[in-house]
């Protein structure tokens, strides 16, 4: 997705994260939208908390969800969890279902790390994931704090 189409108040220092199919179910997005009492409008929804809002688009012919949260810093990743925890629900009820969850690299556009390879390299104790696409060294805790807390990270890989 190009960042010119996202509505102005997003397009800034927004925390992204995507979620790519293999084959995209067409009604995930209505199912998340229910699950957060959100409307859809062409493949888009927003959600809201106390301090945050986050737009997420569903690219059908990419099969590719496109989530950007704006607002608080030092909450933002909250409302990203819990979009992240409904989409592990839905995934749950569809067996076999192939996806990836990637985390867009800042200043390269479509560049992205996969969630599950860095919470691999931490796991080995690796500080660098170097990405052959644009052949430089990312730090991987800056990588994976950004979306979420060291803490629920641990549990979640329990």
């Amino acid at each position: 997705m190009d960042r010119t189409e996202l509505p102005v108040e997003f397009d800034r220092d927004g925390l992204r994260f995507e979620v790519y199919y293999q084959a995209l179910p067409p009604g995930v997005l209505p199912q998340l939208a229910r699950m957060h009492r959100g409307i859809v409008t062409e493949n888009r929804t927003v959600f809201e908390s106390a301090e945050n809002r986050a737009l997420v688009i569903a690219d059908l012919d990419e099969h590719v969800i496109h989530i950007t949260v704006i607002g608080n810093k030092s909450t933002r990743r909250d409302l990203l969890s819990e979009i992240r925890s409904n989409l592990a629900a839905i995934h749950a009820d569809l067996p076999g279902i192939a996806f990836s969850e990637e985390i867009p690299l800042p200043d390269f556009p479509g560049i992205s790390v996969r969630y599950r390879e860095l919470v691999e390299h931490e796991q080995r104790g690796l500080d660098f994931i170097r990405l052959s696409g644009v052949k430089m060294n990312f730090p991987v805790k800056e990588l994976l704090d950004s979306i979420e807390a060291p803490g629920n990270r641990k549990r979640e890989s329990e």
